[in-house]
């Protein structure tokens, strides 16, 4: 299909701090351009994007808003994210043909 939908949480526990469930949607156009939303309750809402390059490469932008106590003090903030996707289609990739 063209466009996928890519659904996930994430469950934190750190011993002096109480469990953090985040809620998570990607939508995937053409295993190529994606675009999603991150919520934590009560705390923060994320908006990403990024586009996968050459089934290897993800690269991201991502901005961060917090609804906390925090918020008085932040406007929020931005991350700009390089990635390796691991999951290639079984190819073997040789560097040679990303740069």
């Amino acid at each position: 299909p063209a466009v996928s939908l890519l659904p996930s949480t994430l469950i934190k526990y750190v011993p002096s701090a109480p469990v953090a469930a985040d809620v998570n949607l990607k939508v995937l156009y053409r295993d190529f351009l994606w675009a999603g939303a991150s919520y934590r309750k009560r705390d923060t809402l994320v908006l990403l994007g990024g586009v996968n390059i050459k089934k290897l490469w993800q690269l991201s932008y991502a901005y961060d808003a917090s609804a906390s106590e925090v918020s008085r003090n932040s406007k929020g903030s931005s991350e700009i994210v390089l990635g390796i996707l691991l999951n290639n289609n079984g190819k073997v990739i040789n560097p040679s043909q990303f740069w």
